[in-house]
């Protein structure tokens, strides 16, 4: 049986060969299903991230932004702040 850790790291890896041939709206799904899998898989949330700001969806990209930094941090989230988000 497949570990919900292996379904995320196989979506990460799909939406990476996805991504690098420029279909984000694919890698971006496979991303979210990674991430419905394992929630709190930050190099999910790091590559939702980045196919975001590339398809132009930056809100949602700070978000995904902030829960990697929230997670790393423990502090407030940057968009509650009002400043940009930096990877």
């Amino acid at each position: 049986m497949v570990s919900q850790r292996q379904l995320a790291e196989r979506q990460r890896v799909e939406g990476n060969a996805l991504y690098a041939q420029g279909q984000f709206t694919a890698a971006f799904q496979c991303y979210e299903t990674g991430l419905d899998a394992e929630r709190h898989n930050m190099a999910l949330h790091g590559n939702a991230a980045q196919v975001l700001l590339k398809m132009g969806c930056h809100a949602q990209a700070i978000e995904h932004c902030d829960k990697v930094r929230w997670s790393n941090t423990h502090s407030t989230p940057l968009h509650l702040l009002g400043k940009p988000c930096s990877i």
